[in-house]
């Protein structure tokens, strides 16, 4: 999915991972662009189960927030290590690309290595980007994610979307799993 951030680069654009800060906007606090970032989830089988009152679902804990490795991306995410692990304690997993260090920026960092060490300057300004980011897609988790569509589930034709219940009835914390940043 696509979730909107509040854009603190001067360029917006999907790909520009040249772009750099605008200091007015991170000086003021507030951003005067939004820009879109990419996330995944992963609903286990587990929580699903729990959601149509199956046998050995589990009821929703927390939502983990995966942090890829250096130069990765949100696909890692996927891996099987952390789906068993989800399935195993009632986790949903939410992955995004962390912008600056995805395999996305190797390109902008090997030019900067290679050729033009000005562009550190954007890595740096990118990496602040991805923190902005990151706290949209908590915020999401915590103020809405629950309520959609596709986080309901169905027996079939003609059954009403059940809901999937959380843990103790509260609302879901959020944890964090991290390779290698």
């Amino acid at each position: 999915g696509k979730i909107a951030v509040p854009w603190f680069l001067k360029k917006n654009g999907p790909g520009n991972r040249g772009a750099t800060l605008d200091e007015e906007a991170v000086e003021s606090g507030s951003s005067s662009l939004i820009g879109k970032a990419h996330f995944v989830v992963h609903i286990p089988c587990s929580v699903r189960a729990a959601a149509l009152k199956r046998k050995n679902g589990i009821a929703l804990k927390s939502f983990l927030d995966y942090g890829h490795g250096l130069f990765y991306n949100r696909d890692e995410a996927s891996w099987g290590t952390i789906l068993r692990l989800a399935n195993k304690n009632g986790y949903v997993v939410m992955a995004m690309d962390w912008r600056g260090m995805s395999s996305y920026d190797l390109l902008i960092i090997v030019k900067a290595l290679m050729s033009k060490p000005s562009l550190f300057v954007a890595v740096r300004d990118n990496l602040i980007q991805g923190y902005a980011n990151k706290i949209a897609l908590l915020y999401f988790s915590q103020n809405g994610l629950l309520e959609m569509d596709w986080m309901h589930f169905s027996a079939g034709l003609g059954f009403s979307k059940k809901v999937i219940p959380t843990f103790n009835g509260k609302d879901p914390t959020s944890i964090f799993y991290g390779i290698s940043q």
